[in-house]
């Protein structure tokens, strides 16, 4: 006893070309998306006294290392680190870090895996596989 299904070869090769081809460039774009949503997220958090700081977060484009993605959002703004981490004043005192990057960083990865199980629900659909 037995059965046959037929197509299933042509679904493997689909399934295959769409994983091969169209999902690196949808990773792509949705990391890219990611991280200049972290960037707005910092940039809200960042204090503002002439706007320089604000205005100077940037977000890279996205690279593919090995098997590994990187992409980067910074700032080459010399005092960041002072509003990040805290300072010393001229007294003595320390004037606390506002953690603008700390705390969005934390915030995204907290919500990373509902966001990649959403959008890999859609590609799924998109696909429609």
């Amino acid at each position: 006893m037995g059965f046959r299904i037929n197509g299933l070869d042509s679904f493997e090769r689909a399934l295959l070309e769409t994983i091969k081809v169209k999902f690196p460039q949808e990773i792509e774009k949705e990391l890219q998306r990611l991280a200049l949503d972290l960037e707005g997220t910092i940039k809200r958090r960042t204090p503002v006294d002439t706007g320089r700081l604000r205005g100077s977060f940037t977000t890279g484009r996205v690279k593919k290392i090995g098997g590994e993605w990187y992409i980067e959002v910074g700032t080459n703004v010399e005092y960041a680190e002072h509003i990040e981490y805290g300072h010393r004043t001229a007294n003595g005192g320390f004037v606390p870090g506002i953690k603008m990057v700390e705390v969005s960083v934390t915030q995204l990865e907290q919500r990373l895996p509902i966001k990649m199980r959403a959008w890999l629900r859609r590609m799924l659909r998109e696909f429609e596989l």
